[in-house]
């Protein structure tokens, strides 16, 4: 019995710091705020989260069903009163006719499925795959039906040993063709 007797003083220290902890954990997880993307279901227009998608793929295919662009973001947001969906640290990949391959990224953006609309802003830039070409603006909308790419802000393209300077883009994307609209300058490096 005196066995029984020693032991029943731990047992008396233990078992309150157990209950103490079970306790201290369900609290927790009582009180625990939840996922904190919750913090974006409204913003100051008292809008609700619809949709929020994390590290996300898109992908666009041709009438024959081949793969021909990608999509990639971050982060996706859709509201319940608008259909845009606004689109955080974005690249676009896809091909022209061609078979050259092509690389569009973006610091944010907005697609608007209802009229085919992308709306590219935050050191926007388009590439080639190959390295070749590098073309950078402020902010490009993309037709995603007609696969076309348009902005009236400044433009540069770097090209091997030449810089253009240029006011507004037409890019064809299928075709791979660019049509720089107004304003341009080219200065051409000489190479040793």
């Amino acid at each position: 019995m005196g066995y029984i007797g020693q032991r029943l003083p731990a047992l008396k220290k233990t078992l309150p710091s157990t209950l103490l902890l079970i306790t201290a954990a369900l609290m927790w997880l009582t009180l625990d705020p939840g996922d904190p993307v919750l913090e974006l279901a409204t913003t100051e227009n008292n809008k609700r989260l619809q949709t929020y998608l994390d590290d996300s793929d898109y992908w666009s295919y041709d009438a024959q069903g081949v793969r021909t662009q990608r999509l990639e973001t971050l982060h996706a947001r859709r509201y319940s009163d608008h259909p845009t969906i606004y689109l955080d640290t974005i690249r676009m990949k896809g091909g022209d006719k061609q078979g050259r391959r092509w690389q569009l990224s973006a610091g944010s953006g907005e697609l608007i499925p209802s009229s085919n609309q992308l709306n590219l802003a935050d050191n926007v830039e388009l590439k080639q795959a190959d390295g070749h070409s590098k073309l950078t603006t402020d902010y490009l909308s993309v037709d995603t039906q007609a696969q076309l790419a348009t902005t009236d802000a400044a433009v540069t393209l770097i090209h091997e040993s030449s810089i253009t300077r240029a006011r507004g883009l037409r890019i064809d994307l299928p075709a791979g063709t660019a049509e720089l609209l107004g304003d341009v300058e080219t200065i051409y490096e000489a190479r040793p």
